[in-house]
């Protein structure tokens, strides 16, 4: 829109989804068991105006439009997913107002855990080769190599609870 209509926002060559098959015919929670995304292009940009490549929702829409079934009602459309591949993704940020630069190259990333259940421990595991982080100019990392793994606790009481909060 606007100064980004020639820019490309993302660019994801390899996108997969395990879907279970039963869950889309019963139709109520739509089960994916992994997705997987390869060698994507990101390329965010927040301009000087203050315009933001990523605010791509026409003027006027509907941000919260409900999902309506076959007779016309508001359906309670839940997806649920166990886990989340993230491979070899290279990622820009650029924001001319703070005037401010990320790269990330050789992105990858891993995320797993039971989103149904109640409770679970989600495992979550970053490795980035290149990371640059300039901002007025100067280098604060300069292709530094990233490696994090974490385990969380996830409640989902807990995220419903500070979804309320907004």
């Amino acid at each position: 829109i606007n100064e980004f209509d020639k820019d490309t926002l993302a660019y994801i060559p390899n996108l997969k989804a395990v879907v279970d098959i039963l869950s889309v015919i019963r139709g109520d929670v739509y089960e994916v068991n992994k997705i997987s995304i390869e060698d994507p292009l990101v390329k965010l940009k927040l301009a000087a105006s203050g315009n933001a490549n990523w605010d791509i929702v026409p003027a006027g829409e509907e941000e919260n439009q409900e999902v309506l079934n076959a007779e016309g009602s508001a359906s309670s459309f839940t997806v649920t997913l166990r886990h989340l591949g993230i491979n070899n993704a290279s990622i820009y940020y650029d924001d001319e107002l703070s005037n401010m630069r990320i790269v990330l190259q050789k992105f990858d990333h891993r995320l797993s855990g039971d989103l149904t259940a109640d409770r679970t421990k989600l495992t979550t595991q970053t490795a980035i080769e290149s990371l640059t982080f300039n901002q007025d100019g100067i280098n604060y990392l300069n292709n530094a190599k990233v490696d994090f793994d974490a385990n969380a606790l996830y409640r989902h009481k807990d995220l419903v609870e500070l979804r309320d909060l907004y």
